[in-house]
């Protein structure tokens, strides 16, 4: 009788060991959240932290070494960008993001242009309302028929990291050979101008074109 108890003892107790190993088991291996629409546009983006970053264009075809090449992204992505169906949806690409505030990052992207993907944009994510929102155009470069544009800009922190500036430089130019090939003369006119960026916006802090050619030249 003593080796039956202690046999049917024995297997009360392996039978729970193997329950509970099943019960942790499931416990362990529940599945994970899904990745939200959002957290897969951002995962396109290389994360930078570096102060200062210039931001410019090329009108000529984009090779893979290009600073600002960026990683293609699909129409579903691209719609999470512009909101806009109707808008073309085939030539966006991830470059950068960054942090602005505790709320905000930036994303940096080459989107459409006249002509090619040319233009650098910077969208706004709010991380609490999970929104994107357009702020500006960053850098931009095309040239037709004499008439040229060039457009730079650097990102930069303002006193103690308060806020994330931008300067703006831009070209307008017309090279007057197409209308008179006598006349190797280009004409040229230089905008340049401050831009602060926080909480989902930007504002023209500085438009003095002297001043600022000044102070950042």
């Amino acid at each position: 009788m003593r080796p039956f108890i202690l046999f049917l003892l024995l297997c009360i107790i392996v039978n729970g060991c193997i329950r509970r190993g099943v019960d942790d088991n499931t416990i362990t291996h529940e599945k994970a959240a899904p990745v939200s629409a959002h957290q897969q546009l951002l995962s396109k983006y290389i994360t930078i932290t570096q102060d200062t970053l210039h931001i410019y264009s090329c009108s000529e075809p984009y090779a893979d070494s290009f600073y600002f090449a960026g990683t293609y992204l699909d129409s579903a992505l691209s719609l999470l960008l512009t909101g806009n169906k109707d808008h073309q949806l085939n030539s966006y690409y991830a470059c950068f993001q960054f942090p602005i505030d505790s709320t905000t990052t930036g994303l940096i992207t080459r989107t459409p242009s006249e002509y090619t993907s040319s233009s650098i944009r910077l969208f706004l994510y709010d991380k609490q309302k999970d929104t994107i929102y357009p702020s500006l155009e960053l850098a931009e470069s095309w040239g037709d028929a004499g008439d040229y544009m060039s457009k730079d800009a650097w990102l930069f922190w303002g006193k103690e990291h308060h806020q994330l500036n931008c300067f703006v430089w831009q070209t307008n130019g017309h090279d007057n050979s197409m209308d008179n090939e006598k006349d190797t003369t280009q004409t040229e006119e230089n905008l340049y101008y401050l831009v602060g960026i926080s909480k989902g916006k930007s504002d023209t802090l500085n438009y003095h074109a002297a001043a600022l050619a000044k102070r950042f030249k």
